[in-house]
């Protein structure tokens, strides 16, 4: 995730054959510059809802401050992205802090790993006949004059039990015994139905799919070990060979290296997810049963906090080239507590919209809620 005016600085690049990389650094680095303006203008505007209305913080390009600023920013923004993953995960799959209380008891120096499982079936239930009057109405002449009827036809209908069994699970080292703690799992089933002649199983009889995994640790590493639930996280700026510029080091690479992954981990458990529900409703429903809002999961949008954590605010001295200052720890708290907020209103409307069983209710939702905005979470963060 490169780009844009935190990238600014760093040692020269080898030149690359057969390319003009001029104009296309330009352009590239034009357009994150532009976009990481507008993403903060548009958080700002959301952000002021829970801040003092005579507040005015800014991109730190329109106001005056110094290189320790950009250091500090990032820092934030990061904390930020991590809290807010760490509470999308509480919210989502149930990896609640007393959940993370006993895995950080368990692991002492091992691993910690998040998994998705996913199972489903269709079993054959009965077969059903209904006769069916035509909507016209057809006439026949007779010795008695004309006769007015409507055609009957014979429906044969098979009906079938389509069920979808998913758990999310954490576990230390390799699991096992002792290990596994299970977070939040769902086993629910809805009818669906042909109209062939002989019956004919529509979906795999059963499909195991293969477990999700991603590892965690570097979550659980990032919280406080005063069992406060914040999240720490500093740059190390004492070795110039690992720290090259707020954006360029270390700290923020190991970031990146993780949430990449745990980005890959959540499009493919909402992928999967996705696919068994939309299997389940891509065949005939028995007459009554509506299909669900799928996109209820999508409908709206939840405020992402990460490049609101990006801005400045002008300092109140007199002095008009006195630096201006990030947000302070009162306010980092009140933009979680809105994003927070805002997560919970798209549950609520989600809440409201789905039915209260079948395959997909507001648990699935939720999971695929969450899943998708860990994406957006880490896309604006890289």
């Amino acid at each position: 995730g490169g780009g844009g005016w935190l990238c600014g600085g760093g040692g020269k690049k080898k030149k690359k054959k057969h390319t003009r990389p001029t104009m296309s650094r330009r352009v590239y680095g034009d357009f994150t510059a532009q976009k990481a303006r507008s993403d903060i203008k548009s958080a700002l505007v959301d952000v002021r809802k829970c801040l003092d209305a005579t507040r005015n913080p800014q991109h730190p390009a329109d106001v005056p401050h110094t290189y320790d600023d950009k250091f500090a920013i990032v820092e934030l923004a990061t904390r930020a992205a991590l809290t807010v993953q760490l509470n999308t995960l509480a919210n989502g799959v149930a990896l609640t802090p007393d959940v993370i209380a006993e895995l950080q008891a368990a692991r002492g120096k091992n691993t910690v790993t998040l998994r998705y499982n996913c199972f489903t079936a269709c079993r054959f239930k009965e077969t059903k006949t209904r006769e069916e009057e035509s909507a016209t109405r057809h006439e026949k002449e007779g010795m008695f004059g004309k006769t007015t009827y409507k055609s009957v036809t014979t429906i044969t209908e098979h009906f079938w039990e389509y069920t979808v069994s998913w758990a999310f699970s954490a576990f230390v080292g390799t699991g096992g015994t002792g290990n596994t703690f299970p977070l939040l799992s769902r086993t629910a089933s809805h009818t669906i139905m042909t109209r062939t002649k002989e019956p004919s199983n529509p979906l795999d009889v059963k499909r195991s799919f293969d477990a999700i995994d991603v590892e965690i640790t570097w979550l659980l590493n990032a919280l406080s070990k005063d069992g406060s639930g914040l999240v720490n996280f500093d740059i190390d700026r004492s070795d110039p060979a690992t720290c090259h510029t707020p954006r360029r080091n270390a700290d923020v690479d190991d970031v990146l290296e993780h949430a990449s992954a745990l980005n890959g981990w959540s499009k493919r458990v909402l992928s999967q997810m996705t696919r068994t529900v939309e299997d389940g409703y891509s065949k005939l429903l028995p007459r009554g049963v509506e299909k669900p809002s799928l996109s209820a999961p999508f409908d709206g949008e939840v405020f992402t906090p990460v490049s609101v954590m990006l801005s400045l605010e002008e300092s109140q001295e007199d002095d008009a080239d006195a630096p201006s200052k990030p947000f302070a720890a009162g306010d980092f708290q009140a933009i979680i507590e809105q994003q927070q907020n805002s997560f919970k209103e798209r549950v609520d409307a989600i809440d409201a919209a789905l039915p209260s069983s079948g395959i997909f209710t507001t648990a699935e939702a939720v999971v695929m809620l969450s899943v998708g905005y860990s994406c957006k979470l880490w896309l604006q963060y890289m």
